[in-house]
């Protein structure tokens, strides 16, 4: 219409249609939201993914790989992802970011510490005191995932009777893993009998 205060009547119209248009692509928001996870010696992480797309649109949001900052045991850490996608029948009317950050926790694994057997004869030094360890991931070891080595002890002396004796861990410490312990036993033993190879040798020489 045309409001030049007489109706119109001021001007001649001519209308020209305009047969093209333009529909720009949506710019889409992709958020990850972190899963937890229980130590693992490694920075791989897995995420959620969610966006903000319009309602009754279809796709599907993926990524290539997401990783916390570091290994190590923590609340609230930094994981980064990458390769952010998006494919469907709707996809092409969206462009999406292609990273995100978002946090996730890192639990504690379990480590058992057990104290090993050993024997020995009674009058006798005990003998080294070892354990075995159940729970380290592939890289661990004494060395780098201890703060803290194992305390090993038993109440068995050099002086003390034929019978078994327990041998303790404890005491040590790791921020990866949470540790049990687990006893072993001593076992002193008597003085091997020399009788039968004293008769022996008294035979052989008659």
């Amino acid at each position: 219409s045309v409001n030049d205060g007489n109706s119109g009547n001021n001007y001649a119209v001519t209308f020209t249609p305009v047969s093209t248009g333009v529909i720009n692509a949506f710019s889409l928001t992709v958020s990850a939201t972190g899963v937890d996870k229980v130590y693992d010696g490694s920075t791989n992480a897995t995420v959620t993914l969610s966006d903000n797309r319009i309602s009754g649109d279809s796709f599907s949001d993926t990524y290539t790989t997401a990783s916390f900052v570091d290994a190590n045991v923590g609340s609230n850490k930094t994981v980064n992802v990458f390769g952010i996608a998006i494919s469907g029948i709707d996809a092409t009317n969206y462009t999406a970011n292609t990273t995100a950050s978002t946090t996730a926790n890192i639990t504690l694994g379990s480590l058992t510490i057990t104290a090993d057997n050993k024997s020995k004869t009674a009058g006798l030094p005990n003998p080294t005191l070892t354990a075995s360890y159940a729970g380290f991931v592939v890289g661990d070891d004494t060395n780098n995932a201890l703060t803290t080595q194992v305390t090993l002890s038993t109440t068995a002396t050099t002086n003390s009777p034929v019978g078994t004796y327990p041998i303790t861990a404890s005491g040590a410490a790791s921020p990866n893993y949470t540790i049990s312990y687990n006893s072993g036993t001593l076992t002193v033993v008597a003085v091997p009998q020399l009788t039968a190879l004293r008769s022996e040798e008294r035979r052989v020489g008659k």
